[in-house]
């Protein structure tokens, strides 16, 4: 086992690595994902029957084609996939993993048709974190933020004010979580965010000038947990359920508008913290509510929902925390 991810490394795979492995038959697992390695994977690692290697996000050119070809690589999905993909998604397409197994496929993406490099984990024509973070800045007015301490600089971006990663302050990628919340805050937020590898939060409310699509979304959906976006200019909730693992979002003033979002239905198996308040949301309370059986908070208040209480909410078994609300609830007779 040996797992170098995430760091600065520079240069192609030599071709000498792991020569004196005497593990040819067992199972070896290499980590080298978000670095910038370069060039070919050697084919003196076809003396392994067994390995797993992940080199996503680097800057890979080229497999050899005798590896795809070792039905014990990559945890057996060499064989099950069935061609290069399991090591590596080919050039213009990309998934969450920068490989393919038989849940994720590597999907096409016009932005990036052209790279050069395998193993892809966005779909977008950025080449790293440092890239989509000075496209954020760019968008949202980032020279006039209250703080915007070392953003666009040359220092490492996890040593960014509000940015926050899985490695250290000497990290160049790996950013799990944005908070830009109160920082005067305009403009859009660009569809690049979405594509961080591993962002689990994101949050930048009481910033009223700040419009925010989220049709994207989906792009995170394997890491995005947390969402908060109260007091902003969300244009719609369409695209939110593609954020299949989301388990709080808080979207109060915002000026929504409609009968209870479809799209929050279908976060059932995630979602545990809801804040809907301070909107114009109008129409009943759906019965399907008590789908959300993860919930421990919902904060419905000051919307104008016209409704009895649907008898559903007592299927919210976790159900904690049922904000004051400004519903009209008609009486039974």
């Amino acid at each position: 086992y040996f797992d170098a991810s995430n760091n600065d490394l520079t240069g192609p795979v030599p071709d000498n690595f792991l020569i004196n492995s005497s593990n040819e038959n067992s199972r070896v697992s290499i980590y080298l994902k978000n670095n910038e390695l370069t060039g070919t994977i050697p084919s003196e690692l076809a003396r392994f029957k067994f390995l797993d290697i992940d080199l996503a996000g680097n800057k890979i050119e080229e497999i050899p084609e005798e590896l795809c070809m070792i039905d014990g690589w990559m945890q057996g999905m060499s064989k099950l996939v069935g061609n290069c993909s399991a090591i590596l998604c080919p050039k213009g397409t990309f998934n969450q993993f920068g490989h393919e197994n038989l849940e994720n496929r590597c999907i096409p993406c016009s932005h990036i048709e052209n790279t050069e490099f395998l193993g892809k984990t966005n779909c977008d024509d950025f080449s790293s974190e440092r890239e989509i973070l000075n496209h954020l800045f760019a968008a949202t007015g980032g020279e006039f933020w209250e703080d915007n301490e070392s953003w666009q600089s040359d220092v490492p971006i996890c040593s960014w004010s509000r940015i926050t990663c899985d490695g250290d302050l000497q990290d160049n990628q790996s950013v799990t979580m944005i908070q830009l919340d109160e920082n005067n805050l305009y403009g859009t937020i660009p569809s690049a965010v979405w594509t961080l590898p591993v962002l689990r939060r994101f949050s930048a409310s009481e910033n009223p000038n700040l419009h925010v699509d989220l049709t994207h979304v989906g792009h995170a959906a394997d890491t995005l947990e947390s969402l908060r976006l109260s007091s902003v200019q969300i244009s719609g909730l369409d695209g939110l359920s593609g954020a299949s693992n989301l388990r709080f979002l808080h979207i109060s003033d915002n000026l929504l508008k409609g009968t209870f979002p479809s799209e929050l239905l279908r976060l059932s198996n995630s979602l545990e913290s809801l804040d809907i308040s301070q909107n114009l949301l109008f129409g009943s309370l759906p019965t399907m509510i008590g789908r959300l059986t993860r919930l421990k908070v919902l904060d419905a208040s000051s919307n104008d929902f016209i409704s009895t209480i649907p008898s559903e909410l007592g299927a919210l078994t976790e159900l904690q925390t049922l904000g004051k609300q400004a519903w009209i609830v008609k009486r039974t007779t």
